[in-house]
């Protein structure tokens, strides 16, 4: 077995430390990977904006990591340790730091840096003054930032302003959602539709993305201007089908998702229970619920809501993965539709109806599994979060019509009973 080894700060870990550790694992059969001391990246670089703990944990949760150390700076590693750690090939991105050890025992492999990304430059975005405060953060404060000509987000989970909702919010979000988007990334051949992460700090619930473009705006703000585009709700939801196709049945993905607090806080205790004062309904749907956790099949995306689409040039991105779990697909899809339908009630325009049939359709079409209850639960769950926006924790605040709100209600109980109904509009 050959043992393989790198050294790094691994401070702010981003995409060129990934493809660091990705290329010196094919170097050998295990990888050992040096996580620099705090006292000795003082001594030589600076303060790491990281623990050495944070720093650790990062890379220990990557799957083709063996082994993780606590390690001086590379020009204080010495002979022996090489010697006496049975290292048969020390890989570097570069030579910037010294090497001398490994570079006279013939062990040292210069592989090259990614180029466009590194700490000091993840560093001087956080630290930028240039920076837009993004409305529409309700769980989190988030800012654009331009730098050297590039646009970022980052995306604060210790809220200070982002406070719509008063409940409690899991700590695990941000680790939630960076680890979401970054499977996505890896299982889709196409993903540009899904944002691309920069970097994360789980201490301090940071994450950087890359910024959608200036001109972009939320599908939820064409719904409310009364516009429907079907060829772009078409794609938008033939997107959904591959995440929950390329991830179904995933045993690695169950196990990695097990515990989802994002989710089972945010999407299934604050907006499917106690959402109605209809007790026995409620009770209907909580034992509903109950069986639909049991079924984990795909990954969601978990708050797949107009708002967190972003479209621009009949191009979309989605965002906000952080109440992601591992569970039912007809949750999702569920969720697309009840906005969809909402915006119906409110507008009176039946193409937002004839939306929802084509959506539901696309999404049937494009999945590769089912089940002969598949269909009844997206209803059900239709009228959940239907029921959910009128009188949940999480209630739509756009919806002010009362007639709507009585009409919405009569819709979303009939749909979560699987009642066939006839629906009428109050003029």
């Amino acid at each position: 077995m050959k043992k393989v080894f790198t050294n790094g700060v691994f401070d702010l870990f981003h995409d060129g430390h990934y493809k660091l550790l990705e290329r010196t694992k094919t170097y050998g059969d295990w990888l050992v990977v040096g996580v620099a001391s705090d006292e000795s990246c003082e001594k030589y670089k600076r303060k790491p904006f990281q623990s050495w703990e944070a720093r650790a944990k990062v890379v220990e949760a990557i799957p083709f990591v063996d082994e993780v150390m606590k390690t001086p700076w590379s020009r204080d590693i010495d002979k022996s340790f090489y010697l006496d750690n049975n290292i048969d090939y020390h890989v570097q991105g570069d030579a910037g730091s010294s090497f001398d050890a490994a570079r006279e025992l013939g062990l040292l492999r210069i592989i090259g840096r990614t180029e466009n990304i590194s700490t000091t430059k993840i560093l001087n975005i956080l630290h930028s003054k240039n920076i837009n405060i993004l409305n529409g953060g309700h769980l989190n404060d988030v800012v654009q930032v331009l730098f050297e000509n590039e646009l970022f987000v980052i995306k604060y989970a210790n809220r200070i302003s982002a406070k719509k909702y008063s409940f409690l919010l899991p700590d695990q979000r941000s680790e939630i959602e960076y680890n979401t988007i970054n499977v996505f990334h890896k299982l889709i051949k196409n993903s540009e539709f899904i944002i691309k992460t920069i970097c994360i700090d789980n201490e301090k619930q940071i994450i950087i993305f890359e910024s959608a473009p200036n001109n972009c705006e939320s599908l939820f703000t064409k719904f409310i201007s009364n516009e429907v585009h079907y060829s772009l709700l078409s794609n938008i939801v033939k997107s959904l089908a591959v995440m929950h196709s390329v991830t179904y049945n995933n045993y690695s993905l169950h196990e990695q998702f097990s515990d989802s607090m994002g989710f089972l806080k945010l999407k299934i205790e604050v907006q499917c229970r106690n959402i109605t004062k209809d007790i026995s309904l409620q009770k209907e749907i909580d034992c509903f619920i109950n069986e639909s956790l049991e079924i984990r099949i795909a990954l969601l995306h978990g708050d797949f809501a107009p708002k967190n689409i972003l479209t621009w040039d009949n191009k979309y991105l989605f965002i906000d993965f952080e109440e992601s779990s591992y569970a039912d697909p007809a949750l999702d899809i569920g969720y697309f539709l009840a906005h969809i339908y909402i915006h119906y009630f409110i507008t009176n325009n039946i193409q937002f109806k004839n939306a929802a049939d084509i959506v539901l359709k696309e999404y049937l079409e494009n999945i590769n599994f089912s089940d002969d209850k598949f269909i009844i639960r997206i209803s059900k769950y239709i009228g959940i979060f239907i029921l959910s926006r009128i009188d949940g924790k999480a209630y739509a605040d756009y919806i002010t019509d009362e007639n709507v709100k009585k009409d919405l209600r009569y819709f979303g109980k009939r749909l979560f009973l699987n009642e066939e109904i006839s629906i009428e509009i109050n003029k």
